[in-house]
Formats: C-alpha cells, sequence, structure tokens
C-alpha cells in the first residue's frame, strides 16, 4: 500500500473503524515527521486520537488531514531544495552543505 491509499481508507466513512484506524497507523509509519511514537502522541493530543479505543470519524479525518498536509508541504520544501541544488551545480556553484535533508 502507499501513503495516498491508506489516507484514502482513513477518509472512507464507508470503510469499518478499525480498517481505519490500522490504516492512519500505517500512514504514521510511512510518513513520521518527528518519528513514529512522537507524531502520535501529537495526534493523541492535538486532535484526541484514543489507542486501542474506538475513536469518532471525525478524529481519524482530522489526523489524517494533518498528515496529509504536512506531508505535502515537506513534499514541496524537499523539491525546491533540489531544485535549488540543480541551479547551484548548473551555475557551476557547490553544492550546498545541509543537514537538513532526510
Amino acid at each position: 500500500m502507499s501513503f495516498n491509499n491508506d489516507i484514502a481508507k482513513v477518509k472512507d466513512e464507508s470503510q469499518p473503524l478499525g480498517i481505519r484506524y490500522m490504516s492512519l497507523r500505517h500512514c504514521v509509519g510511512l510518513y513520521s515527521p518527528l518519528g513514529f511514537t512522537k507524531t502520535w502522541e501529537f495526534m493523541k493530543n492535538k486532535f484526541g486520537l484514543r489507542e486501542g479505543e474506538k475513536n469518532e470519524s471525525s478524529v481519524l479525518i482530522q489526523c489524517a488531514e494533518f498528515l496529509e498536509v504536512d506531508r505535502t508541504a515537506w513534499i514541496e520544501v524537499k523539491n525546491a531544495h533540489e531544485k535549488f541544488i540543480k541551479t547551484r551545480v548548473k551555475l557551476g556553484l557547490p553544492k550546498p552543505k545541509c543537514s537538513c535533508e532526510h
């Protein structure tokens, strides 16, 4: 499965809550901006996500939207950084030293 497929499952209210919950966990496994545990804890604190209990559909959707928006922003920043490096190389400048790459 892919991140986008799992996000779609989380948001699909026709799916059973258990499937949606496990799809959300899989999404966090694929994209966890703070590491899995800290990202999961963040969503528990911010959205009221409950581990091992029945969650409201709206909570799962809020968590999915948070991950989706953050991942999209991260991809845009990553792509802009890659374009920046390619431009510098094309101009004959050295690649910048950056510890921000994942």
